[in-house]
């Protein structure tokens, strides 16, 4: 797997569905992470303006780019995995949602943050007894601390996998906080015509900077185009640079003996964790998006893997959407879960050896979201109940 580094060269905005117009609103909070169609756009964007033209690109006529790239009606081959941060030269990993991230009082009197795994037991609550299965607080879940969002909240590559292959605690978690800092940037709009300020545009925007060796990381699939050609991608509101850098990496989440122990794990108890690391795009009409799931809902996760959904667990929803600039309109909207988002799902034994081959990362509804999944929605991994 090829891996696209990306660091700002100034400060940035990342601004989601809010309004652009000058005063309207007033004030603008971004998001961070962007989200990975942001970045797909952006890559894609670059490439074509180093080696081609926007005109050809229109018109299809570079037969490369055209492969690549796609036309602005269809996609290309090139398809990003995932998009992730990375500080200090480690991936950060988002907390899966079946974990209780906690503030906890040490004996110096200093706080910090832990995340206790929930245990997965059935359902015998009176008060819902449509699901099979709940999670619960179990041992040092169960203690008292002040809950936190997981929103915003990462580990390093390394405590994610040991903590989620063992069902451990996780420590050492990292907020947004200790990877980008704000500050306001305030400003009036100015008439073009008259070079004077127009009246009620007042604005300011919550802009951000990296920190010192934090950095943004496209996975993208080794058989795509090459971008070390590609020096810098323009990112974001305003369209501020972010100097690019193309390395090779091993991507492999679980080693040999770990991936033995999950097989073992699967035999023994035939459910299984999909964990997002990256956000959802739901397709249209996916029974994710109603209240109740059906029961006898199969779900058709990857090689041709059938399984029934268990539980799950997640954070608040958001919509996806967006500007069609081809029809000149907003997008659908469409609902997106965030990631960390957990789906415990039953398998059956002669599909656990198919399975396994997806453990270490695939793409939820491939194909069936309208291009999301070569944008980066979806990347997931699968991990063990015990």
């Amino acid at each position: 797997m090829r891996l696209l580094t990306l660091t700002p060269a100034d400060s940035f905005f990342f601004k989601g569905h809010m309004m652009s117009e000058m005063g309207l609103p007033s004030q603008w909070s971004g998001l961070f992470p962007p989200r990975p169609n942001t970045v797909y756009g952006a890559l894609r964007s670059a490439y074509i303006h180093r080696f081609s033209t926007f005109e050809q690109f229109r018109k299809g006529s570079d037969s490369q780019i055209k492969a690549w790239m796609g036309t602005p009606t269809r996609m290309g081959t090139f398809r990003q995995q995932a998009v992730l941060i990375r500080q200090n030269n480690e991936l950060l990993l988002p907390v899966p949602m079946d974990y209780r991230i906690m503030r906890t009082t040490l004996e110096d009197g200093q706080s910090m943050l832990v995340a206790d795994a929930l245990t997965l037991k059935e359902n015998n609550s009176l008060s819902n007894v449509s699901a099979g299965y709940t999670l619960t607080r179990g041992d040092q879940a169960g203690r008292a601390g002040k809950d936190v969002d997981h929103s915003g909240h990462f580990v390093t590559l390394g405590q994610w996998q040991q903590a989620v292959f063992h069902h451990k605690q996780m420590q050492d978690i990292i907020s947004l906080s200790q990877i980008v800092d704000d500050y306001m940037k305030t400003g009036i709009k100015i008439d073009a015509a008259t070079s004077k300020a127009e009246d009620s545009h007042f604005f300011q925007m919550k802009m951000l900077t990296m920190r010192q060796d934090c950095e943004l990381v496209s996975l993208v699939s080794d058989d795509g185009p090459d971008f070390s050609e590609v020096p810098l991608v323009s990112l974001g509101a305003e369209n501020r640079p972010w100097y690019l850098q193309q390395t090779e990496m091993e991507w492999s989440l679980w080693s040999s003996n770990q991936m033995q122990q999950l097989e073992q794990s699967l035999y023994e108890t035939s459910i299984a964790r999909i964990i997002l690391l990256t956000p959802l795009v739901l397709p249209e009409d996916c029974p994710l998006t109603d209240r109740d799931v059906p029961a006898d809902w199969m779900w058709e996760l990857v090689n041709g893997v059938q399984v029934q959904l268990v539980t799950w667990v997640t954070g608040r929803p958001e919509l996806y959407g967006g500007w069609d600039i081809v029809a000149n309109r907003p997008k659908p909207r469409t609902m997106m879960l965030p990631a960390g988002t957990v789906f415990y799902v039953k398998v059956r034994q002669p599909d656990i050896p198919a399975l396994l081959q997806a453990a270490s990362g695939f793409t939820l509804f491939a194909g069936e979201t309208e291009g999301r999944d070569h944008e980066g929605f979806g990347f997931a991994v699968i991990a063990g109940t015990q």
